[in-house]
């Protein structure tokens, strides 16, 4: 991620770049300082009732996941959350089926490897997706539609568990 906020920061000419972590900070303070982010990038924790409106502020949400053989079929929540903010998500390919959820609805951007040409390609694909007044709207709609707990998960859940017991 360090390196696509680097290669958006040298694009733009500035961003501000807000990570929000429990974990231990040390390896990401260490690749910030590496790619010379220390004034673009601000690290916090929050609790989650805290993390909601903090989101909000932001204009686009990233989402970089390591692809490995569990990831394909698994859906990062902070997608959902993201999207229900408003927010367009620039992600990484290849995790569970963000890239055609998000692609189709032109609700965020896929990155489509580790490549300076590929995160120059998703930043000027993701500025597009920020001026557009009405992504905002798509953004939210894409959340429901797919990643709404009681709409979509608890009624797909409950249809599996009802086909499975008879």
């Amino acid at each position: 991620m360090t390196e696509f906020v680097a290669t958006a920061r040298d694009r733009l000419g500035s961003l501000r770049w807000r990570v929000w972590t429990q974990s231990d900070r040390s390896a990401l303070e260490k690749c910030i300082r590496e790619h010379g982010l220390e004034r673009e990038v601000v690290i916090g924790s929050a609790s989650p009732e805290a993390l909601a409106p903090s989101v909000t502020v932001g204009d686009a949400g990233l989402s970089f996941i390591k692809q490995c053989l569990s990831k394909t079929a698994s859906s990062p929540t902070k997608i959902g959350e993201y999207l229900a903010a408003g927010l367009p998500v620039i992600a990484s390919s290849g995790i569970g089926d963000v890239d055609d959820v998000i692609g189709e609805a032109r609700a965020g951007v896929i990155v489509t490897g580790p490549t300076t040409m590929a995160y120059v390609k998703a930043v000027d694909e993701a500025v597009a997706l920020i001026r557009d007044p009405d992504t905002g709207a798509r953004c939210r709609l894409v959340a429901r539609e797919y990643f709404d707990l009681e709409g979509v998960g608890w009624a797909r859940y409950r249809k599996l568990y009802s086909e499975l017991v008879g």
